[in-house]
């Protein structure tokens, strides 16, 4: 996720990843704050998608890592982890174990 007070910012850090030749992953573009975000995109291939909610941003970009078999960002990693358990109940057998997370779901249920 990438939150920046306005849309050209975004644009510099994503010039700047992109010439660090890393690969950038789907990610969450917000213009704003997350809590009133005047401007919600979900960036993959170049390109950006745009949203009216946060949930739905995050749903898509849940969706394309499951669709393209893209590996979650190591940063992330947990988070992705979490919503895939929690709000997907999707296991797959190449999943990398996490006792942390198996702990804080079975606390919230």
């Amino acid at each position: 996720m990438i939150v920046s007070n306005t849309a050209i910012e975004i644009e510099e850090i994503l010039k700047i990843r992109k010439n660090a030749k890393n690969p950038i992953q789907p990610c969450l573009l917000i213009v704003g704050t997350i809590s009133n975000p005047p401007q919600i995109m979900v960036y993959f291939d170049e390109s950006k998608y745009v949203f009216f909610s946060i949930i739905k941003a995050l749903d898509m970009c849940f969706k394309i890592y499951q669709l393209f078999n893209i590996e979650y960002p190591l940063e992330s990693i947990s988070v992705w982890m979490f919503i895939q358990r929690f709000f997907y109940n999707i296991k797959l057998p190449c999943d990398k174990p996490c006792l942390l997370i198996k702990q804080i779901i079975s606390e919230m249920k």
